[in-house]
């Protein structure tokens, strides 16, 4: 059925949106930022991160990792400038990457206020 006809009607409750069509528009949105700067950290680490400073030998290709506190699960339903940025992601090999997700490993950032863009230093657990 058309219900084009209820924006004629004064007070009458509209269709929302169609949830693909929000969704769509939300991920081509986050899909631009993502691209913008992963290109970045990429070019600023060209290399594993933490190779020689985290416990195992590098293996694997290079991922793009997101750091703590701004890891992706701590961050859902924010705006993807806050979600992504160089300053809380860095690229490693995808073994580092698993380890420092499953808590093997903690990276501290020696300068706080320019996070990941400065030195880090690798704790291990």
């Amino acid at each position: 059925m058309d219900y084009s006809f209820l924006s004629l009607i004064p007070g009458a409750i509209q269709k929302p949106e169609p949830r693909s069509r929000t969704k769509g528009r939300k991920s081509r949105k986050e899909g631009a930022v993502k691209r913008e700067v992963r290109e970045q950290v990429a070019e600023r680490d060209p290399s594993c991160r933490v190779e020689g400073m985290a416990p195992a030998v590098c293996r694997d290709r290079l991922e793009w990792a997101h750091l703590k506190p701004r890891t992706r699960a701590q961050t859902r339903n924010m705006p993807a400038e806050y979600r992504h940025t160089t300053m809380f992601t860095a690229m490693l090999c995808g073994h580092h990457h698993d380890l420092y997700d499953a808590g093997v490993f903690d990276i501290r950032f020696i300068d706080e206020e320019r996070g990941a863009d400065g030195p880090i230093e690798v704790i291990r657990r």
